[in-house]
């Protein structure tokens, strides 16, 4: 099965992974960057499991990351 990678270091705050899949993440109030629900973080990296029926919107969410700190692995 394929996992969402999120390396949270590089993300800027703009909020389109937010907007695009509320249910996969959410827009901390202490810092405004993204966090990836159910995310298990190795080093500087979160990853979760992506779902079949999410493959999709994850992708369009790849493609529009301005940071690439989302990725499917």
């Amino acid at each position: 099965m394929k996992k969402i990678s999120y390396n949270r270091n590089k993300c800027i705050s703009c909020g389109s992974c937010v907007i695009r899949a509320p249910h996969i993440w959410q827009l901390n109030s202490a810092d405004g960057k993204a966090d990836l629900m159910d995310g298990d973080l190795k080093k500087d990296t979160y990853f979760r499991m992506l779902w079949p029926d999410e493959e999709l919107l994850v992708q369009e969410i790849v493609s529009v990351c301005p940071t690439r700190a989302i990725n499917i692995i």
